[in-house]
C-alpha cells in the first residue's frame, strides 16, 4: 500500500481528516512513537492471527475499516477483501493508497449488514463495538456473514485499563441506549460510548458464535512515560517486550489498553 506521505497534494488536502491518523500511526517516521508502537503492534498481531488460522485466498470483511490499512495489507497477502465503512470519504482515501491485491470498498451501516448470508471466513470488528449503542445486535448481524468454521475477530478498548474512564457495557446495557444511538459510529476516542471488560467480551457471542481465544493487547511498556528509554533500544526488542507484557496476566488487566476475542462460527 502507498505511504500516506507519498500521496498527491490534492489527496492530502481532501482527506486530511482521516490521513492524520496514518501520519501519527502507521506512517509515523518516529518509529519509537507511542502511537505508532501501539498501532503497529495491534495491526501485526491481527494479521498474524488471521494468517495462522485461515490462509489466503479466503474472503475477509473488514467492518469499520477507516483508513483501510488492515484490508489493504491482507489483500496484498492474497486474501479477497471487502472493506466496509459508513463514511464514503474514508473508503475513497483507502483507495488512494491501493497498490495491488483483491479488495473492494463498500459503504455499509453495521446495523443494516449487507453481508448477512454466510459469505466469508474472516470478519473483522477492530475498534468498532465501543462506538455502537447496541453492540450485541452488531455482532449478531455481521456474524451472519461468517461461514461455518470461520472466525470473527473483535478488538476494543479495555475498561479495566488504568486510564479508562468509560462506563462498562454491563452498566449501560439497561440504560436508555436510544439516546446513545444519536452519538454512535463516531471515529474518534471522544465518541466511545462505553468499554468492555474481557469477561464481558468473552460472553458476548450468540448461539452460533463461540469464544475461541481471548486476551489483552498492548501493555504498560508501550506508554509515553517510557519513551525516553525506548529510544535507547532496538525497535524489535520493544515489540518483543510488548508481547511479553501482554502475557503477564497478573498485570495486563490493568495495564493493557486493549482486549480482543476471537469467535468461531459453528
Amino acid at each position: 500500500m502507498r505511504n500516506s506521505h507519498c500521496l498527491s497534494s490534492d489527496t492530502c488536502q481532501r482527506y486530511s481528516y482521516i490521513r492524520r491518523y496514518d501520519l501519527g500511526e502507521l506512517d509515523n517516521p518516529d518509529v519509537h512513537s507511542f502511537s505508532r508502537l501501539s498501532y503497529i503492534n495491534r495491526l501485526e498481531w491481527i494479521i498474524q492471527l488471521i494468517s495462522d488460522t485461515i490462509p489466503p485466498p479466503a474472503r475477509v470483511i473488514d467492518w469499520g475499516c477507516a483508513q483501510g490499512n488492515m484490508g489493504l495489507t491482507l489483500a496484498e497477502m492474497g486474501y479477497a477483501v471487502v472493506a466496509a465503512d459508513l463514511r464514503h470519504d474514508f473508503l475513497l482515501y483507502s483507495r488512494e493508497k491501493y497498490e495491488h491485491g483483491r479488495i473492494g470498498w463498500v459503504v455499509a451501516n453495521l446495523d443494516q449488514s449487507c453481508f448477512k448470508e454466510e459469505c466469508c471466513y474472516v470478519v473483522l470488528l477492530c475498534e468498532v463495538l465501543e462506538h455502537c449503542a447496541y453492540p450485541e445486535r452488531v455482532l449478531a448481524a455481521v456474524g451472519e456473514g461468517v461461514k461455518p468454521g470461520g472466525i470473527l475477530v473483535a478488538t476494543t478498548p479495555n475498561r479495566r485499563y488504568l486510564r479508562s474512564t468509560l462506563p462498562t457495557f454491563e452498566a449501560m446495557r439497561t440504560s436508555d441506549r436510544a439516546e446513545l444511538a444519536k452519538h454512535q459510529f463516531g471515529p474518534d476516542g471522544s465518541d466511545h460510548l462505553f468499554a468492555f471488560t474481557l469477561t464481558e467480551l468473552r460472553t458476548f457471542g450468540d448461539g452460533t458464535l463461540h469464544p475461541l481465544k481471548w486476551g489483552y493487547l498492548g501493555c504498560a511498556v508501550a506508554t509515553a512515560r517510557w519513551q525516553f528509554l525506548f529510544r535507547k533500544l532496538p525497535i524489535g526488542w520493544i515489540y518483543r517486550a510488548i508481547r511479553l507484557g501482554e502475557r503477564i496476566t497478573c498485570l495486563n488487566a490493568t495495564f493493557s489498553p486493549g482486549i480482543y476475542c476471537v469467535y468461531v462460527k459453528q
